[in-house]
């Protein structure tokens, strides 16, 4: 009976020793999966990234998890290996453990993209406002700024955007279109009348007549600098001379020339020529 009693009770210390074993046995991972709530996974080209308060939960053999930061002793990654610099797909590899024979990977997809254009617009300080007729449009000066859906802003110079055309010859108001890598605004200039800024007596004039001599009016013009540098010699219905010249007998003259044409306005409203004539008696 004795014997009995023994042999049984060994066999209970062994089925329970067996189950400490068993039972007890190492806990290890078998697999890691981020919290994609804490996870940026999308940069723009030359943007940093950033795993700061990444999140993961951790599954072990035991049918437990845990959840475990970014910064845990545990886990390691190849964060220090991946550049933003192109873009394009990138894969960020996360490793939990400290035993080499199980460790447990995820493999992220990190996309980095190229910033888009969330806003395009002209400086309105960079823009004229009005044009010379005939003059060439110039654009060199006009700036626009563009933003960036990642938040940068830039200036872009005229060099690097497209300007449509525009018909200088015809008066009034247009619409010039500017573009820029697809996206474009539109502004309006004025093309107005030249200037004219200086004039004076041109032609076959000469200042002294002689008693009986005949005047050719036709051959006096009225010479005129523009504002925009240029020279214009104008003649006929575009000048209106004021007086004539009395050469029936001695004196002397001032003959006043008037601009009356259309194309160019003056730039003083009482603009005139003025030149010096004396009627002599033959000699």
């Amino acid at each position: 009976m004795g014997k009995r009693i023994s042999l049984s009770i060994a066999s209970i210390l062994l089925f329970f020793s067996m189950f400490l074993i068993v039972g007890c046995g190492e806990v290890y991972p078998t697999k890691i999966e981020v919290i994609s709530a804490t996870l940026k996974t999308q940069y723009f080209v030359g943007e940093k990234i950033d795993l700061q308060g990444a999140k993961f939960v951790v599954h072990f053999s035991n049918d437990t998890t845990k959840e475990v930061y970014i910064d845990d002793k545990n886990i390691t990654s190849n964060i220090k290996t991946l550049s933003t610099d192109v873009a394009g797909k990138k894969t960020l590899t996360v490793v939990y453990g400290e035993d080499i024979n199980h460790k447990v990977y995820q493999n992220i997809e990190i996309m980095v993209v190229n910033p888009e254009i969330k806003e395009f617009s002209l400086i309105e300080s960079t823009l004229p406002k009005t044009i010379k007729q005939y003059d060439e449009f110039d654009t060199s000066n006009i700036v626009a700024k563009v933003v960036y859906n990642d938040g940068e802003e830039i200036e872009i110079k005229a060099e690097s955007l497209e300007f449509s055309e525009i018909d200088t010859s015809v008066l009034g108001e247009k619409i010039v279109t500017v573009s820029y890598e697809g996206h474009e605004v539109t502004f309006f200039i004025e093309v107005v009348k030249l200037k004219i800024k200086e004039m004076h007596p041109t032609g076959d004039i000469s200042s002294i007549y002689y008693v009986g001599d005949v005047i050719n009016y036709n051959i006096i013009h009225l010479g005129v600098t523009l504002d925009n540098g240029e020279e214009k010699i104008l003649m006929g219905d575009d000048i209106q001379i004021s007086r004539t010249i009395d050469t029936t007998q001695p004196g002397e003259y001032q003959v006043t020339i008037l601009y009356v044409g259309d194309d160019y306005e003056l730039e003083e409203p009482e603009m005139k020529a003025v030149f010096e004539v004396e009627v002599k008696e033959k000699p």
